[in-house]
């Protein structure tokens, strides 16, 4: 793993193969889902079954879905007062294109917040050190991709990012 992050860093291409996202997502939510139970935190998923199939380093691609999951859920630790949920969709993103939605109900983001928060050490955790949503972003670039966030409407915060299919 972290021989695949200093590539990132070469700007070395990853390694690539044919990848099913839905299956990843739902590798991850079968190791979070004991994390989620313990900080009573509802985990939902809404995956489209027809999704493309891309090509890229799963590794990679599985660490940001990974990393923008433990962000969510670290964003609801101290939520009251209404339901704790993450959810994650996968859909297809145009003609050619696969679409990552992380969403949660946390604290939210503020427009100043989302102005910096894919800058290198940048971090509103107390034991941050501001690194996974850079890292994310690179992975995810280096994919042909693009990552980024909003506020949820309705409180809590919305994480997308695209990937072409087959690229």
């Amino acid at each position: 793993m972290l021989g695949r992050i200093r590539l990132l860093f070469k700007k070395e291409a990853p390694a690539r193969d044919w990848l099913n996202m839905n299956e990843a997502i739902q590798e991850l939510t079968v190791f979070l889902r004991g994390e989620a139970m313990r900080h009573r935190i509802s985990l939902k998923t809404e995956l489209d079954t027809d999704l493309p199939a891309v090509t890229g380093d799963r590794v990679q691609l599985q660490q940001v879905v990974l990393n923008l999951m433990m962000n969510g859920m670290d964003a609801m630790r101290e939520t009251a007062g209404r339901p704790k949920e993450l959810l994650i969709r996968s859909c297809k993103e145009g003609s050619s294109g696969v679409r990552i939605i992380v969403e949660d109900t946390g604290v939210g983001l503020s427009p100043e917040i989302v102005e910096k928060m894919f800058d290198p050490f940048f971090t509103t955790k107390r034991q941050g050190i501001g690194m996974g949503l850079s890292i994310s972003r690179s992975i995810v670039e280096s994919h042909a991709g693009r990552l980024w966030a909003v506020p949820r409407p309705s409180g809590g915060a919305v994480f997308e990012f695209t990937v072409p299919a087959g690229s």
